[in-house]
């Protein structure tokens, strides 16, 4: 039983830094793509920076479900799971 709790803990933390390096990513790549279209000039560009940021706002989301979605099973009935102990996180 702890084996089981240990394995899902790692899962959650390997999720949580994949979506952080994800929202790292996006935002060095909105910045890269915002900055090089206002001075080039290029409507393309700064739209797809945009995008970058749009990203990033989904990645939250992602980062939400994956803190939140973790919960013990209750004692009572091993079949049932418990709510959620908080929301937002």
């Amino acid at each position: 039983m702890l084996s089981q709790n240990s394995d899902s803990q790692a899962r959650l933390d390997r999720g949580v830094q994949s979506v952080l390096a994800g929202v790292s990513a996006n935002v060095l790549l909105a910045a890269v793509k915002l900055i090089a279209g206002i001075f080039g000039h290029s409507y393309a560009l700064v739209a797809d920076g945009i995008e970058s940021i749009m990203d990033i706002f989904s990645s939250m989301v992602v980062l939400g479900a994956l803190r939140s979605a973790p919960c013990p099973r209750m004692k009572a009935t091993p079949t049932a799971t418990a709510k959620p102990s908080r929301w937002p996180p």
